[in-house]
């Protein structure tokens, strides 16, 4: 057994680490993957004197796996939130500012140098490669720079190809405000925004996380859904802001007059410079337009005044309808699978009360149809929450039962308690919860079944919450089995398992199958001696039931000189006496009858294996005829073939 499921790791310094192999069993005096693992740390660790700063540099010994490093994580955070200032301060100072206050220009500057030391970083770190095989990480620089530097820009799912829309995001256009033929130089800065496709950084992220945090995709879905309606409203609000505030870029002026804009005619402002408005007016007023414009509401209170305008108002309006329509359906999704679980039952329920209708089922029994459903709700959902766990593999659905408390189950059935742990997460995994109504027979004798909550009865004891039912499942003997069936005296959840998952495991488990015959003697032994102790027992009654008063007190119950006492005594002992002469009459009637029906069991079965040997008889006749029969027809074929040939040769 060669084991397969090791790979070499190698983080950003200390050279190559290897990941700890799996405990398989293996009993070798020299394991060779121990040997070449440690042959090759003491290669990589004397690797620094051997080799030049050059040579571990191109063969990735430096490289940044960003695969659980924390130090990238926080550098993608960091990354995040510059992407996050960029899309909110970028589009205000394009649209509403011509020079900027020593605040934001600062603000941007950092910016920059944040996106400016990402440039760099993104050249010493690993990407994945498609593909792969157990080394999934490209390490050597001169391919990270070729996937960086030469791809073609967000290709292989936006990975590739983004060293040429990062410069251009870092580029300093302000160097070219003074040159002529630039009057709107500030729309050139809108390039800066190819960057926020750098968000799908957001996804890898919010993926890592989640392995942490596990928190619900609902809660994603209606976060992105709420975070790309604000941005676009803060987008389409500095662009509105734009036209409102600067006319003259887009509209030529009338009769010599400055042309005015929706805003000048909704604010009744003269025609002043755009720095000289009341900025959080004028943004609100453009956030204002664009809210009801993205709602459909449409008061008619702000128009616009132009055909400039009136061109960009239609593109508004169908951008902010299909937004606004993928935010409704996103909520709706969102609110309709919420409880999926809940929604079927509720439709199960429904059709159950439409069907007890329509058959004019009684009250009583719709009481109990539908207590039952309420009370096994928790079942029920369980068994639907186990279609998911079946993603998982055989060892995590196990890991995964043995953590939600079935092993205490398991512990529960006096033969699974010194079973190893590996063989226990099987057994907890093939456990299956049922639900028994009050006054229901739990009558199965293949399985075994742990009571988790409420109460049953048998053989006149109260059985409660850990007894376990058919612990005696193993045995092969019906006869050493007990044969009564509990009866649930309130609403009883148990956790069972089957005889046949039972077998799989001990196929698979020779070890298990040992212990698990040794537990089996042990309780047919027990049940051996129980069993006959109690036919010894019978027989003893039977023999004391047939002696004779008279073998008691050495003389006959007629004798004249018997007391009152002995009398009372021999009066009541005659009917018994006589109650167990017909009882064994009774008994050697239905033995003999019994025999008679054994008999005819038999001659009925030498009548079968007669008529079987007729029938057979008669197949191979049948066979024998069919084959003559099929010989003749292919003949005919045969022939019909030839006079064709001829036939077409004429």
């Amino acid at each position: 057994v060669q084991p397969t499921d090791y790979r070499l790791l190698c983080p950003q310094r200390g050279g190559p680490m290897y990941s700890q192999l799996p405990n398989y069993g293996l009993e070798q005096e020299e394991d060779p993957v121990a040997s070449y693992r440690d042959l090759r740390a003491s290669e990589v660790n004397d690797a620094p004197h051997k080799r030049s700063f050059c040579s571990l540099w191109k063969a990735g010994y430096y490289t940044i796996i960003p695969e659980d490093n924390l130090m990238v994580d926080i550098w993608d955070v960091l990354v995040i939130v510059a992407l996050f200032a960029t899309a909110i301060e970028l589009p205000f100072e394009i649209a509403l500012l011509r020079n900027l206050p020593p605040g934001l220009y600062y603000s941007d500057k950092a910016i920059d140098i944040v996106f400016t030391l990402d440039i760099f970083l993104n050249f010493n770190i690993a990407f994945a490669r498609p593909h792969s095989g157990q080394d999934i990480w490209e390490r050597r620089p001169l391919r990270i720079a070729q996937h960086y530097v030469l791809s073609v820009p967000f290709t292989e799912n936006l990975t590739a190809g983004w060293f040429w829309p990062d410069v251009l995001t870092v580029f300093p256009w302000e160097i070219f405000r003074d040159l002529p033929n630039m009057k709107s130089v500030r729309l050139v800065r809108v390039l800066r925004l190819v960057r926020m496709l750098r968000l799908m950084r957001v996804i890898k992220l919010f993926k890592r996380w989640h392995m942490h945090s596990g928190f619900s995709f609902a809660l994603i879905k209606i976060a992105t859904t709420a975070v790309t309606t604000m941005f676009l409203l803060h987008w389409l609000s500095c662009f509105w802001a734009h036209l409102g505030i600067y006319p003259e870029y887009y509209s030529p002026s009338v009769n010599g007059k400055a042309p005015t804009s929706w805003l000048h005619r909704h604010l009744k402002l003269d025609d002043v410079e755009g720095e000289d408005h009341d900025l959080f007016k004028v943004y609100s007023t453009s956030l204002y337009l664009c809210t009801v414009v993205l709602t459909t509401v449409g008061f008619g209170d702000i128009v616009p005044v132009n055909d400039v305008e009136v061109i960009l108002m239609i593109l508004t309006i169908i951008l902010s309808g299909i937004t606004w329509s993928w935010v409704v359906a996103s909520v709706v999704d969102v609110m309709t699978n919420m409880d999926i679980f809940g929604t079927q039952f509720n439709q199960i329920m429904d059709d159950l009360n439409g069907l007890m209708s329509s058959h004019g089922v009684n009250r009583s029994l719709r009481y109990r149809i539908r207590s039952h459903l309420h009370e096994s709700y928790s079942v029920f959902r369980r068994r639907h929450n186990q279609k998911a766990i079946h993603w998982l593999s055989d060892g995590l659905q196990g890991e995964l039962a043995i953590q939600s408390g079935v092993d205490k189950v398991c512990d529960k059935i006096w033969y699974f308690n010194a079973v190893p742990m590996h063989i226990k997460v099987e057994l907890a995994d093939d456990f299956r919860p049922e639900v028994f109504s009050p006054g229901e027979l739990i009558g199965k004798q293949e399985k075994a079944s742990v009571i988790i909550r409420g109460s049953c009865v048998r053989k006149g004891r109260i059985l409660t919450r850990d007894y376990v039912v058919g612990a005696d499942f193993i045995l092969a003997s019906e006869w050493l089995r007990d044969a009564s069936c509990p009866r649930a005296l309130t609403f009883c959840e148990m956790m069972s398992i089957h005889r046949e998952v039972l077998r799989e495991v001990c196929y698979r488990h020779p070890e298990f199958d040992r212990h698990l015959r040794r537990a089996q003697v042990r309780l047919a032994v027990w049940r051996g001696f129980v069993f006959a102790a109690k036919e010894k027992a019978s027989k003893g009654a039977r023999r004391s039931s047939q002696w004779d008063s008279s073998a008691v007190f050495g003389r006959t119950i007629t004798d004249k000189g018997l007391s009152e006492s002995e009398r009372g005594w021999a009066d009541s002992v005659a009917p018994n006496r006589e109650a167990k002469r017909k009882q064994d009459e009774t008994m050697s009637k239905f033995a003999s009858e019994m025999q008679g029906i054994k008999l005819a069991l038999a001659e009925a079965m030498v009548d079968t294996k007669k008529n079987h040997q007729v029938f057979e008889t008669r197949l191979e006749e049948m066979n024998e005829g069919f084959t003559e029969r099929f010989a003749a027809v292919e003949d005919s074929l045969h022939r019909v073939e030839e006079l064709l040939t001829t036939h077409l040769k004429r």
